[in-house]
């Protein structure tokens, strides 16, 4: 548990002797998909995209079976929100209406449950370790995503950004893999550094409780 508190203390600045580098905000980059969804089909390009929110984690639970070498927790964040700069889409809707729009993006999701599980390691000299499959789940509430002058803005834009946020769980689907696989791997490389302290046999002995590391 308090590895998992110490980590998310430190996604602001990185851990730069562990490699890990700052995680709020996540920086995803550029991302150009093709989306069809109904009668509508865009392609969406937005450049520079960065997710803040992932250091407001808490842990309601964590539970580590030593017997079978399994461990599963789950964490909860009141928000994500991406944002970009720069956007800019083209489609149309029934293959007829336009739909357009280019200047600054943000989509935010509210009250994730995030849930980990996966397997545990020991290491030829005794160590415990986090395996590197393990499997990643997540459930919201709502995701809202407006954007910015989209078919010019005004009244018609404030309509088009309530349809998308309909269906802003197929728009968070595009970039999700890669905020959970890079939140994924630096809980593995943290919570292996921390475990990289104390052998098996002591954990088992109780002399290191598993809530505490």
């Amino acid at each position: 548990m308090v590895v998992l508190e110490n980590f998310r203390d430190k996604m602001p600045t990185g851990v730069p002797e562990l490699k890990i580098p700052v995680l709020d905000p996540l920086t995803i980059g550029d991302i150009k998909e093709n989306i069809k969804e109904g009668i509508a089909q865009v392609e969406i390009n937005i450049q520079n995209l960065q997710v803040f929110g992932l250091s407001g984690f808490s842990v309601p639970s964590l539970d580590a079976d030593l017997q079978n070498l399994k461990i599963s927790f789950k964490l909860k964040l009141p928000f994500l929100k991406a944002t970009s700069n720069k956007y800019k889409l083209d489609g149309k809707i029934a293959g007829i209406f336009p739909l357009y729009g280019d200047g600054k993006a943000t989509i935010q999701i509210d009250n994730l449950d995030i849930s980990l599980d996966g397997g545990l390691t020991v290491t030829t000299d005794g160590y415990l370790q986090l395996a590197d499959d393990m499997m990643v789940s997540i459930s919201f509430n709502k995701v809202s995503i407006k954007l910015d002058n989209i078919l010019g803005g005004g009244s018609f834009g404030d309509v088009i950004n309530a349809l998308l946020s309909s269906v802003g769980k197929i728009v968070f689907d595009k970039f999700k893999p890669k905020i959970m696989n890079e939140l994924k791997k630096q809980i593995i490389k943290s919570a292996n550094n921390e475990l990289g302290k104390h052998k098996l046999e002591d954990i088992i002995a109780g002399k290191i409780p598993i809530r505490k590391l």
